[in-house]
């Protein structure tokens, strides 16, 4: 090769490098200008960013004052309520209390009350009971007396008309009172519906007396066998009831015994409830009157009474020792 050919190679390769150099540095014209952009863009996008941060932590601040002032909020309010929850726990409390103190206060009150009327109650149902049985009481002496006037009458009538018995011979005779108090036979003049059998007591000896009834009478009240005049004509004599029938049929019969109430009429209580005690005077054909009682016959057997029928003995003191001695 020449050094023309090689010259020439030289240039072309110069021109060559020229070119590729030319274009290099347009290129990298091209990328530093694309590459200001792109650093202009993200500067830009930068100042945004911190613009946004900005807002964002100025946004969060304000938040969080707002939620700082809220939750301030929110704990007086909570204080107050828990404040006022429990000023109204506490008044709540008192109140109960209160209302139960007047609630104990009415109670022992009405206790209190109801004790007092029980203890009224029964002393008003004693009084009851009291004024029934001296009602009771009064009926009987009332008939009692009503009988002795009307024995005093007859007597009177009996002298005057002079048809009163020599002697005065002692009566024997039953009286009765039905349950209901609608039947009364307390002397020889009975009541309209009833027939008695009385007895003229001579001495000594077994009688018989009793009450038929038109209609039937109702229980037992009270009952007696009764000797006028018998304590005056035959002193200390004893009675000795031997049987008792109603309505034909014999009933159970207790211990007797002999008293009387007036010093004049002799006298068997058959059943007299006002009794409590035997008599100071009460004597029988037992020695032994431990026994003896007011009440010897059961009301039970006295249901719709039509007949009653009572057998005895009358006997004297010195008869009655002499069995006494005999069977001692």
């Amino acid at each position: 090769m020449n050094m023309k050919r090689v010259a020439a190679i030289l240039g072309l390769l110069a021109v060559a490098a020229i070119v590729v150099l030319v274009v290099v540095v347009a290129q990298n014209i091209d990328t530093t200008k694309q590459l200001n952009a792109l650093n202009e863009q993200a500067a830009s996008l930068q100042t945004q960013m911190d613009q946004a941060a900005k807002s964002a932590a100025a946004e969060l601040e304000s938040v969080k004052a707002d939620a700082a002032r809220e939750l301030e909020n929110a704990n007086a309010a909570a204080e107050e309520a828990a404040q006022a929850d429990a000023q109204a726990l506490e008044q709540a409390q008192a109140d109960a209390a209160q209302e139960l103190a007047r609630v104990q206060a009415a109670l022992q009150a009405a206790e209190e009350k109801t004790a007092q009327t029980e203890s009224e109650l029964s002393e008003a149902l004693q009084k009851t009971e009291e004024l029934a049985a001296a009602k009771e009481a009064a009926e009987s002496e009332a008939s009692q007396a009503k009988e002795q006037l009307e024995l005093i009458l007859k007597a009177v009538s009996s002298i005057m008309n002079g048809s009163a018995k020599e002697e005065n011979v002692p009566i024997a005779m039953l009286y009765y009172e039905s349950a209901d108090h609608t039947v009364r036979a307390y002397s020889q003049d009975f009541t309209d519906g009833v027939t008695a059998s009385v007895k003229d007591i001579q001495g000594e000896g077994t009688y018989t007396v009793g009450l038929t009834f038109d209609a039937p009478a109702e229980g037992l009240y009270f009952m007696t066998l009764a000797i006028e005049s018998g304590e005056t004509r035959h002193p200390g004599w004893v009675i000795d009831v031997k049987e008792v029938k109603v309505n034909g049929q014999p009933i159970a019969l207790g211990q007797v015994y002999t008293t009387s109430d007036d010093g004049l009429r002799t006298r068997v209580n058959l059943f007299n409830d006002w009794v409590k005690a035997l008599p100071e005077d009460a004597r029988g054909v037992e020695a032994d009157l431990r026994d003896a009682t007011p009440t010897p016959v059961n009301p039970e057997d006295f249901a719709a009474v039509e007949a009653i029928e009572v057998t005895f003995d009358y006997l004297s003191p010195e008869t009655v020792a002499a069995r006494q001695a005999e069977n001692p």
